[in-house]
């Protein structure tokens, strides 16, 4: 199993994620050892085991460059809540739920392409959990290039109205492709050129070259999210 990841910051502006968690990780990889070995026609089993760790960090790299989650993963996104006057995202986005500054009526999922939404919770200040009806909302999954969303209901949806401020708004939601053979082609393939210039380059520059200097990125690139 991918190993978990520890919480970790996220850009915190308008709607979007404060932090997330990794749940549960990917039980494979897009490419096989078979795969890999095909792309740089290697016969022998002398290298399997440095092939097998290349893996891991070609496709976190590929999942950073393109902003996507390539195998089926569980993740925990929270946001903060805030009553601050003139918060940035708190009193001056349109979408922010009316009543009350802190909460929105919309939160964009930063998994991409998103599956589904297990659960929304909001952390209240005595430090319980209050999970939301899923009545009260809607997710928007439909569009495998852009960020899934959930948005309140128009018949009246309300969050819980007493969140902590602190990672107050909880969403566990699933994200991928699904298996390795759902993941498009040419996202593997572009991964296959990463682990070969990987595999050739030993000691090589950083990850930005991995992706530039294989030549993948030519590959990838009309599955890398844009910010617009």
């Amino acid at each position: 199993m991918i190993g978990q990841r520890a919480l970790k910051r996220t850009q915190s502006c308008d709607w979007t994620a404060s932090r997330q968690q990794l749940t549960a990780a990917p039980t494979e990889y897009p490419v096989s050892l078979q795969q890999v070995k095909d792309q740089i026609r290697l016969s022998g089993c002398e290298q399997d085991a440095l092939l097998t760790d290349l893996i891991p960090g070609a496709t976190e790299l590929v999942e950073k460059y393109l902003g996507r989650k390539l195998i089926t993963q569980q993740w925990r996104a929270f946001w903060d809540f805030s009553t601050v006057s003139g918060y940035r995202w708190a009193e001056t986005i349109e979408e922010r739920y009316s009543g009350g500054p802190g909460l929105f009526r919309k939160y964009i999922i930063p998994g991409v392409p998103l599956q589904s939404v297990e659960s929304i919770s909001i952390n209240e200040r005595d430090d319980s959990n209050t999970v939301v009806a899923t009545s009260q909302y809607r997710v928007d999954s439909i569009d495998q290039d852009l960020n899934g969303r959930v948005v309140l209901t128009e018949n009246g949806g309300v969050w819980p109205s007493n969140p902590r401020n602190i990672l107050a708004v909880q969403i566990d939601y699933t994200a991928g492709y699904g298996e390795a053979t759902d993941v498009p082609s040419a996202i593997r393939r572009g991964l296959l050129m990463v682990v070969d210039w990987m595999f050739n380059n030993a000691g090589g520059c950083g990850g930005g070259s991995a992706i530039e200097d294989s030549a993948a990125a030519a590959v990838l690139g009309s599955y890398r999210m844009r910010k617009v």
